[in-house]
């Protein structure tokens, strides 16, 4: 079964790829679990949002549109930000 990625997963995305496993305070197989999205593809999603905010050319490209927008409006948003965020959406 294919995953259709949500806005809520690429903010999940954004907040492993910037600060890693511990803002979510689960492991990374955990978090692709509860998505029900497997780990391989939150591992690329990540590299898009590392493409994204990489003026190096890192990551992947050809980054989803929708990874593109998550990011551009959660960009200045800091880790306790993003958190709260999430908490509130559950």
């Amino acid at each position: 079964m294919t995953h259709t990625w949500s806005e809520e997963d690429d903010m999940v995305a954004l907040c492993l790829f910037r600060y890693g496993k511990d803002c979510l305070d689960r492991s990374y197989q955990a978090v692709c679990d509860i998505l029900g999205v497997g780990l391989g593809s939150m591992r690329m999603r990540m590299q898009n949002m590392e493409s994204i905010q990489s003026d190096k050319g890192y990551g992947l490209n050809h980054s989803a549109k929708l990874s593109r927008k998550v990011h551009a409006k959660l960009e200045v948003y800091s880790e306790k930000d993003l958190k709260l965020i999430r908490s509130e959406e559950h």
